[in-house]
């Protein structure tokens, strides 16, 4: 059993390769592969916690359905994170697996105590989040994924993680730093290097500073 606080993982080597050397480990982007190596790592080091953290997009004030505040360069800890694309589009409409009874969507409810611990000690929101596998890069997508999922932030392993930690039973956290708006990659505001650094930092202060 590990006696850190958390196992810091994340999607890319551009998120995790200035944290390497505190221990952070690349899962791989996208649901299947982040869920894979995820249940690995669970067996493997047997952690008391997991944060996974990486940068995100945020749904634009034009979409989203809450006022969240957040901008490319803004970090967040996330609340809660559910598969928004994960069923059937029908001629009326999507229909997601939930609905149909294919499967789980969620949302799936990351552990309230740490997250709270980690919203404070970086002094950022606790903001839902919807885990997609196609990215919200034209206006009509980001604006169906924002109603859809009622959420601010969009990823593409967030909630994917969390059911292998669910499963698990593994507290699980989830810290997002905002590298761009979805929707018109022209009104996109991006600031990758800005938010990796942002990410950087913060999951340097929870690993000196979570109990």
């Amino acid at each position: 059993m590990s006696h850190r606080p958390f196992l810091a993982v994340c999607a890319s080597h551009v998120e995790g390769s200035p944290l390497a050397r505190r221990g952070a480990l690349v899962l791989g982007t996208g649901k299947a592969a982040a869920a894979a190596t995820m249940s690995e790592l669970i067996a493997h080091e047997r952690p008391r916690a997991v944060l996974l953290f990486g940068v995100g997009g945020a749904f634009p004030a034009r979409h989203a359905l809450h006022d969240h505040g957040l901008v490319p360069g803004s970090v967040c800890m996330i609340g809660s994170d559910l598969l928004a694309d994960d069923g059937v589009m029908m001629p009326e409409g999507f229909h997601s697996m939930s609905e149909l009874d294919f499967g789980e969507n969620g949302p799936w409810v990351m552990d309230p105590e740490r997250t709270a611990t980690a919203a404070h000690l970086l002094a950022v929101p606790v903001v839902q989040a919807a885990t997609v596998s196609t990215c919200s890069a034209t206006e009509a997508l980001s604006a169906e994924i924002a109603r859809r999922s009622v959420a601010s932030v969009e990823s593409m392993e967030g909630a994917a993680v969390a059911l292998v930690c669910f499963k698990h039973r593994v507290p699980f956290l989830q810290l997002r730093a905002i590298s761009n708006f979805t929707g018109d990659r022209a009104r996109g505001e991006w600031n990758l290097e800005g938010a990796v650094q942002r990410l950087t930092d913060a999951v340097t202060t929870l690993m000196e500073r979570m109990p």
